[in-house]
């Protein structure tokens, strides 16, 4: 019993450090999410799919949100029409689908663009440029700023 709670906690531990918590603000009708750089000096956040919580690393490079095949099932994604995508592997077949609602902190995006990548074997999914573009971005020191 101790060693589960203990490997839980471990766990719990090793999450907080690669999602670190992010901090949401409003101010004078601007909404910002504030992530700080996690480790190993990537960006990344818990976000909220369709009310499901999914962990999410930010993209700058990726043209829309890409979630991996196994975690679209789990979030009841549609596969769409199919198409040849550029990643950084490679090219892979990828499927059009939307996202009903995304949620980053306080803020709540609807109906956004995504890909589904069956052979994306990831626990994560890539907030894309899809996402990215509704923002302002601002990266200072340890800390990326999104705002609207």
């Amino acid at each position: 019993m101790a060693l589960a709670l203990l490997g839980w906690g471990f766990s719990q531990w090793e999450r907080a450090q690669r999602y670190p918590a992010i901090t949401a603000t409003t101010h004078d009708g601007i909404q910002s999410v504030t992530i700080p750089r996690g480790r190993g000096g990537h960006f990344a956040a818990m976000v909220s799919i369709n009310g499901t919580p999914i962990a999410a690393l930010i993209d700058t490079g990726a043209t829309r949100v890409a979630v991996p095949g196994h975690l679209a099932q789990q979030l009841g994604l549609v596969q769409g029409k199919p198409f040849r995508s550029q990643t950084a592997a490679g090219i892979t077949v990828a499927y059009d689908t939307r996202i009903a609602e995304l949620r980053l902190g306080d803020i709540v995006l609807y109906d956004v663009e995504a890909s589904i990548l069956p052979e994306y074997d990831a626990q994560e999914i890539l907030l894309g440029m899809s996402v990215l573009s509704q923002f302002t971005l601002r990266i200072a020191g340890e800390q990326m700023t999104l705002s609207r």
